[in-house]
């Protein structure tokens, strides 16, 4: 027990950080900037849920080709197209 002249603290020291744990705030820095650069575009980031049957649509009308089914950012692509075109 330390007399009322001594004092105690306490460090704990971190040799090497944690890469996870830097890994994952750099992640969070860069969703951040996209984030904040589509809010300042006046845009939103939406999940949509589309079905298998929904694609082929998207791809019968020339919005996706068939080599791109499957590649999420084709697909989402294809999406904002029709969006744009149908919704000026």
């Amino acid at each position: 027990m330390p007399s009322d002249t001594e004092s105690v603290t306490h460090h704990s020291v971190q040799s090497d950080p944690d890469p996870d744990n830097a890994k994952h705030k750099a992640q969070h820095r860069a969703r951040m900037r996209r984030h904040r650069a589509r809010r300042g575009k006046g845009m939103e980031c939406l999940v949509i849920r589309v079905t298998g049957s929904e694609l082929d649509r998207f791809e019968a009308a020339g919005y996706l080709d068939r080599a791109d089914r499957g590649d999420r950012a084709a697909e989402a692509r294809a999406i904002e197209c029709f969006i744009t075109e149908y919704l000026p």
